[in-house]
């Protein structure tokens, strides 16, 4: 796709109904399409402020998986991990939401937020008559280390203008940190067990999407180690309860995740690990842990 001059305003609108209608002849969501374009854009922004920012969280897994399958998660936040103060992150963003000369979108940011420990604030991408609403949900989250990150690759932008890479949380990570959430339904915090529904299917989204050779049981062991919370430590991957076959699909728009097969499928990935009967150097093969 060649680029298209973004200071061109007619173009760039005549691109967009052109990508809207050839996504929408394949069946393709683009409400879905626009987000993630929209979150593209302001993560590339916010890098190139801060550099040291970290992406993660739940729209990190949509960006792992191939279109058919974001559908599966109902949250549109963008979630951000910081090295610095909450405060230094909102200049950060303030920063990012800064009109340049060449751009052919802006931002209108609302209200920060407040919460324990992050905040939520609301960015409108805004280009001529049209608008893209963005949902940022930023956590001053613990700086698992070096080890505990790569480089994502943003891709290109709706126009066809590449935008780099971003430091984002490495897959193992994301899977210790889903797996230290759903054993918190297990605890007696009602407000918290609402909510982890979306942790398993995520875990399920994540082992699915691992390619041969991706992980070893030794980068999965560290990266629990680093982020578990939960005590104590399980040996063994805990099965959902009967009630989640109906409830799951209901909350996650997983109408065809069947949650015993799913189970199956994490305990085999989980168990080995957990309980220590797999060498460190065991690899993950889509199915079982291979020496």
């Amino acid at each position: 796709m060649s680029p298209v001059n973004h200071t061109d305003k007619r173009a760039v609108l005549m691109h967009l109904r052109e990508k809207i209608r050839k996504l929408d002849v394949r069946g393709t969501d683009f409400n879905l399409i626009k987000q993630q374009e929209a979150n593209k854009f302001f993560l590339a922004r916010t890098r190139d402020v801060d550099p040291s920012i970290c992406f993660k969280g739940a729209l990190l897994t949509e960006g792992r998986l191939d279109a058919s399958k974001w559908n599966t998660r109902m949250t549109t936040d963008l979630d951000i991990g910081v090295k610095d103060a909450v405060e230094a992150l909102k200049k950060v963003i303030d920063a990012a939401c800064a009109p340049r000369e060449d751009d052919v979108f802006r931002f209108r940011r609302g209200d920060y937020e407040d919460g324990e420990g992050k905040f939520n604030v609301k960015i409108e991408l805004i280009l001529d008559i049209t608008w893209e609403t963005i949902k940022i949900d930023i956590a001053q989250t613990p700086y698992v280390g070096v080890r505990g990150y790569e480089l994502f690759d943003l891709g290109t932008d709706l126009f066809g203008k590449e935008l780099g890479s971003i430091r984002a949380q490495q897959i193992h990570y994301q899977l210790a940190n889903k797996l230290d959430a759903y054993f918190k339904w297990f605890g007696d915090d009602e407000d918290i067990r609402h909510s982890r529904f979306l942790d398993f299917t995520d875990m399920v989204l994540l082992v699915d999407s691992l390619t041969p050779n991706d992980v070893t049981a030794k980068m999965v062991r560290l990266a629990i180690d680093d982020v578990w919370s939960t005590e104590p430590k399980p040996n063994v991957f805990r099965r959902p309860p009967d009630s989640w076959e109906d409830e799951l699909p209901a909350r996650t728009k997983s109408s065809k995740m069947n949650v015993s097969d799913e189970y199956d499928r994490l305990a085999s990935f989980w168990n080995p690990v957990l309980s220590n009967k797999v060498k460190d150097s065991a690899t993950w093969n889509g199915s079982s842990w291979t020496s």
